[in-house]
C-alpha cells in the first residue's frame, strides 16, 4: 500500500505511480517513445490490465533480439544465481581504492619541470579506477607549484603560489594522472622531500600501502635531460628490434647538461661541453623485471655501442650502471640511438660527476618511455591436429567444419625491416615475423578478431571462443605463444587478426599481427528440415507415374546449431553456387520397399534442385517425380510395391560431409536395422507411398442389336499374380479425343460418340469429366446402346472397332508381346451387335446354353 513503481531504463525515469494496494490496477504512466514490457494493449498509454503489470523492482533485467526457449532461460537462471554474468563468464566487481601510488624518476632540477603520476590502487597493488575522486596534494617541502595535468585529470586548482599544495579530479574512468611539478627554490644545493595525496580519507600511506608507494624526490641545481630533436623533453614509444633513429617514427635523441642560473634558479643554462663518460643505465618498470638475456644497446655519436646494464624497479635506483662515452656540444647535447630487444616500460638513466666544476657538480637525470612489441604471430593454428591451409570458398584443402573447435597460438615479436615495408610501424600483409625472435616482457590481453572474409559478397561468420588472450607474466609464461580455442561458424575463410590497443596507456602503443587466413571452413553436417511426398491418386500412385508433389528441404549447418538455432546462426548462408562455393552436396535419390533389402533407388527419378545450394539451403519442390518401372525388366509388370520409402543421400561433396547421424534411416541394399545397427546411408523423404505397376484395358464386347452393349474399359494394376481392374482409381483422367469410335475420335458431345451398325445407329456413353474420361473405381462405364432390332427389311447388325492411343506412360503395356512394355496404344476392341463373326482363324465355335 502506497508503495511506488518506477519505470527506469540505463537510470533514466520512464514514469511512476504509487499503488493504493498490494495488487490494484493503476496504471503505470509511461513517456511518449516509452518501452512497454510484458503487457499487451492497443496503444501507447493505455493503461496495465491488473493480472499484467508488475510492482516493485527489476533485477538482472536482460533484453534478448530473439525468443530464447525454456532450456536457455533456465540456462541463464543458473548462471545467475552462481553469481556469474547471465552467459556464465565470471562476474568482477570493480575493486575498491585501497591507497593511491606516486611515482616519479628520483631526481629533480629546478629549472625542469618534473612529471608526478598519481594511481589509485587497491590492496593487491594494481591500479584501479579511481572512480572520478577530487584530491589534494602537497609537499613535505612546503614549497613548490603544481603547474599543469599531462593526462588522466581535470580541475587543476594550485591554490596559493609555492606552498605545494594543490588539488585536481581524476578523469572518468582514469587510474593515474600525470602532473607536472615546479620546485625552483632550494634550502641548499640539494633537497630531498615527499609528497602527500589524499581524498579525505584514502591516502599514499593507507591500506597496504609500501614504500614504493611514497617515494623521496631529490632536486639539485644540475642535471641530465633527455630531449628529442624538437626540444622537447621525452623520449616517444619505442618498436622492440628497432633503432630508434629508423622509421617508423625515428629521431635523434639527446642528452642534455644543464644548471641553474646562479641568479634566477628556474632558468636552465648549458653545463659543459666537450667528449664525458657517462655512467646510464636501462631500467624495467612495468614489468618490474627484466628477462635475462635481454639486450638494451645504445650508441653516441662515432663512439662505440654499449649494450648497458639492465636494472630492475627495486631498487628505484638502479645498482648497475654502464660507460658510455659521449661527446656534447656547445649547448651542452650529446646525441645517441638505442635499440632494445623486449618490450616494457623503460627508464633510462644517466649520471656523471663533473669534478671539474667548483665545487663539484652531480648530474642525473632519467627519462620513462614505452617500448612495444613490433607484432604479434602466429605460432600454430590447427584442428584435431591438422594444420591450418588457409583455403578459400573456390578452392583449397579444408581445414576444419564450420562451429567446430580450432587452436591458435599467438606470440609478440620484434621488429624487422623488411616486413614493415613501408615505415607505418604495422607488419605488412602475408610476412612471417615468428622468426623475428620474441619480446618475452610482453604482459596484456590480446584480442583476435576477424579482419575480413571469404567470400567478401557473403555473410560474416559469428567468430567465438577464447578471443581474448592473456598473456601473463614472464614468471608464469616464460615467453611462450599463448594458446586459445576458437570456433567460426561460416564457411569460407577468414583473416585473423590480433591486437592489442595502448600498450601500457600509450596511445602510440597498438600492436597488430599481419592478417593470417583460415580456412576452408565447410559445413559440419547436413539435416532435412521438411520433407513430404503426395501420392498421384490417393492412396497409391502409378510406376512411371508424377507425384502429386515431392518436396524437402536441407540446411547446411555449423557443428552444434539446432532447430531451435535462430536461422542467421542456424545456417551456413556461404554454401552457395552463386558465392562461387566449389563442389556443393550432390543429392543421390534412395528407394526401397519395406526394408526388403532390394535396393529400388536407380527408379526413383526426379529429386533433383534446379536450383541448386543458395545461401545453405537445398530446396526442392517437384510435380515431375517419378518411380520408373524395373528398367532391367524392359518395363515389365513387377510389384506392387505398398511399403515404398523413398529417401535421399549424398553422392558427392567436396568435404565427404553428410547428413546429422541421428536423421539417417534408411539402407536400402541392406534388410538390418540400420538405425540399430548405426550404420544407414540415407534420409527418408515423406511417408512410405503404394506403389502399382498399372495399365490402361480395353476389351472387345458383342450383343444382340436389341440389347445395351458394356465394354470392359478399365485401369489395372498387377497385384504381384495377375492384373486386376484397379478399384482405387477414381482419379485417372484420360482425354477422351485419344478414343475412337469406328476411325473417329470423340468428345463429350453425343454426336461425335454416334457411331452407324449397319442401317441403325449406337451411341456410346463413357464417365465424363470436361474433356476427359475419368476412372470411377477403375471403370470408364463405357455403355453402346442398342442398335435397334431390324424393320421393313433393315439390317441394324454390325461391328466396328474402338481404338485407345497415346497412353500415358504409367498405363502402357507390353500389347505385342515383344518384350518392351511401353506401347503407346492397346489393341482394338471389337464392339459387335448381332452375331459376333468371331476370329478368322477359329473353325469352330458353338455357344452353349443351359
Amino acid at each position: 500500500s502506497s508503495a511506488e513503481s518506477c519505470f527506469l531504463i540505463d537510470g533514466a525515469s520512464q514514469g511512476c505511480v504509487t499503488h493504493t494496494d498490494g495488487d490494484d490496477t493503476s496504471p503505470l504512466s509511461v513517456l511518449t517513445g516509452g518501452l512497454i514490457i510484458g503487457q499487451d494493449q492497443d496503444g501507447l498509454g493505455d493503461g496495465f490490465d491488473g493480472s499484467q503489470d508488475w510492482e516493485g523492482h527489476l533485477d538482472e533485467f536482460l533484453i534478448f533480439d530473439s525468443v530464447l526457449s525454456e532450456t536457455q532461460i533456465s540456462t541463464i537462471r543458473t548462471n545467475i544465481m552462481n553469481s556469474n554474468n547471465w552467459d556464465g563468464t565470471p562476474r568482477v566487481c570493480g575493486a575498491a581504492i585501497d591507497h593511491y601510488s606516486i611515482s616519479h624518476d628520483g631526481a629533480g632540477v629546478t629549472c625542469l619541470l618534473e612529471e608526478i603520476t598519481i594511481s589509485a590502487h587497491d590492496s593487491a597493488h594494481s591500479v584501479v579506477d579511481a572512480l572520478s575522486s577530487s584530491v589534494n596534494l602537497s609537499t613535505t617541502s612546503n614549497k613548490g607549484d603544481w603547474i599543469g595535468i599531462v593526462s588522466g585529470g581535470t580541475a587543476l586548482n594550485n591554490g596559493t603560489a609555492g606552498d605545494g599544495e594543490a588539488s585536481f579530479t581524476f578523469s572518468s574512468g582514469a587510474t593515474s594522472a600525470v602532473l607536472t611539478f615546479a620546485h625552483p627554490v632550494l634550502s641548499a644545493d640539494t633537497e630531498t622531500f615527499g609528497f602527500n595525496v589524499t581524498d579525505g580519507t584514502i591516502t599514499e600511506e593507507s591500506g597496504s600501502a609500501i614504500a614504493l608507494d611514497d617515494p623521496d624526490i631529490e632536486y639539485s641545481l644540475s642535471g641530465f635531460r633527455f630531449i628529442d630533436s624538437a626540444g622537447d623533453e621525452l623520449i616517444g614509444t619505442q618498436i622492440s628490434g628497432k633503432s630508434s633513429f629508423d622509421a617508423p617514427d625515428g629521431d635523434t635523441y639527446y642528452l642534455q647538461a644543464v644548471q641553474a642560473g646562479e641568479d634566477n634558479p628556474s632558468l636552465c643554462l648549458a653545463a659543459f661541453s666537450g667528449q664525458k663518460t657517462i655512467k646510464m643505465a636501462a631500467q624495467c618498470d612495468d614489468p618490474a623485471t627484466c628477462v635475462t638475456g635481454q639486450t638494451f644497446n645504445i650508441k653516441s655519436g662515432s663512439h662505440a655501442a654499449v649494450d648497458l646494464a639492465l636494472n630492475n624497479t627495486a631498487p628505484s635506483t638502479p645498482s648497475s650502471y654502464s660507460d658510455v662515452v659521449m661527446t656534447f656540444d656547445g649547448e651542452a647535447k650529446a646525441p645517441f640511438v638505442f635499440t632494445y630487444s623486449d618490450a616494457g616500460l623503460m627508464d633510462l638513466h644517466a649520471s656523471f660527476v663533473d669534478t671539474g666544476a667548483e665545487p663539484a657538480a652531480e648530474f642525473v637525470g632519467s627519462s620513462q618511455f614505452v617500448v612495444r612489441p613490433f607484432a604479434f604471430g602466429f605460432t600454430q593454428i590447427s584442428a584435431d591436429g591438422e594444420d591450418n591451409l588457409g583455403g578459400d570458398e573456390t578452392g583449397g584443402a579444408g581445414f576444419t567444419s564450420a562451429g567446430s573447435d580450432f587452436d591458435v597460438s599467438v606470440n609478440a615479436y620484434r621488429y624487422l625491416a623488411t616486413h614493415d615495408t613501408d615505415s607505418d610501424g604495422v607488419p605488412d600483409d602475408g610476412v612471417d615475423v615468428t622468426g623475428n625472435g620474441v619480446t618475452p616482457n610482453f604482459e596484456g590481453d590480446v584480442e583476435l578478431a576477424v579482419d575480413a572474409y571469404t567470400p567478401s559478397s557473403g555473410t560474416e561468420g559469428a567468430f567465438s571462443g577464447g578471443t581474448t588472450l592473456a598473456f601473463t607474466a614472464y614468471s608464469v609464461r616464460a615467453g611462450a605463444p599463448v594458446t586459445t580455442t576458437l570456433q567460426y561458424d561460416e564457411v569460407g575463410s577468414f583473416n585473423i587478426e590480433a591486437s592489442h590497443s595502448q600498450y601500457l596507456g600509450d596511445i602510440a602503443g597498438d600492436i597488430f599481427s599481419a592478417p593470417e587466413k583460415v580456412g576452408r571452413f565447410y559445413p559440419d553436417h547436413f539435416v532435412r528440415v521438411n520433407s513430404s511426398v503426395t501420392a498421384a491418386c490417393t492412396p497409391f500412385t502409378y510406376m512411371q507415374q508424377p507425384f502429386s508433389n515431392l518436396s524437402y528441404e536441407l540446411e547446411a549447418r555449423p557443428k552444434g546449431a539446432t532447430d531451435a538455432t535462430a536461422e542467421a546462426q542456424r545456417i551456413t548462408q556461404n554454401y552457395s553456387e552463386s558465392l562461387s562455393y566449389a563442389s556443393t552436396a550432390v543429392m543421390q535419390g534412395e528407394a526401397e520397399n519395406n526394408n526388403s533389402g532390394d535396393n529400388l533407388s536407380n527408379r526413383f527419378s526426379g529429386y533433383l534442385s534446379s536450383d541448386e545450394w543458395v545461401l545453405g539451403v537445398y530446396s526442392v519442390d517437384r510435380t515431375d517425380s517419378i518411380f520408373l518401372r524395373d528398367p532391367s525388366a524392359t518395363g515389365l509388370e513387377d510389384g506392387p510395391f505398398d511399403n515404398l520409402q523413398l529417401g535421399i543421400s549424398i553422392s558427392s561433396e567436396l568435404d565427404n560431409r553428410g547428413f546429422e547421424s541421428s536423421q539417417l534411416n534408411m539402407k536400402p541394399d541392406d534388410n538390418n536395422d540400420c538405425v540399430s545397427d548405426g550404420d544407414c546411408t540415407a534420409v527418408s523423404i515423406g511417408d512410405e507411398q503404394v506403389l502399382r505397376y498399372g495399365r490402361l484395358e480395353i476389351k472387345s464386347a458383342h450383343g444382340p442389336e436389341t440389347e445395351d452393349i458394356s465394354v470392359p474399359f478399365t485401369t489395372q494394376y498387377w497385384d504381384g499374380v495377375a492384373f486386376v481392374t484397379n478399384i482405387d482409381d477414381s482419379c485417372t483422367l484420360f482425354p477422351l479425343n485419344r478414343i475412337s469410335f469406328d476411325g473417329t475420335p470423340i468428345s463429350a458431345a453425343v454426336a461425335d460418340r454416334t457411331v452407324t451398325v449397319g442401317d441403325g445407329t449406337t451411341v456410346g456413353s463413357i464417365n465424363t469429366s470436361g474433356t476427359n474420361t475419368e476412372a470411377v473405381s477403375g471403370n470408364f462405364n463405357l455403355l453402346f446402346t442398342a442398335s435397334g432390332a431390324a424393320a421393313a427389311g433393315s439390317d441394324n447388325t454390325g461391328y466396328f472397332p474402338v481404338s485407345v492411343i497415346n497412353l500415358d506412360e504409367w498405363l502402357r503395356y507390353d500389347w505385342d508381346q515383344d518384350g518392351d512394355a511401353s506401347d503407346s496404344s492397346v489393341p482394338d476392341a471389337i464392339i459387335t451387335f448381332g452375331r459376333a463373326r468371331g476370329n478368322d482363324r477359329m473353325i469352330f465355335w458353338q455357344e452353349r446354353y443351359q
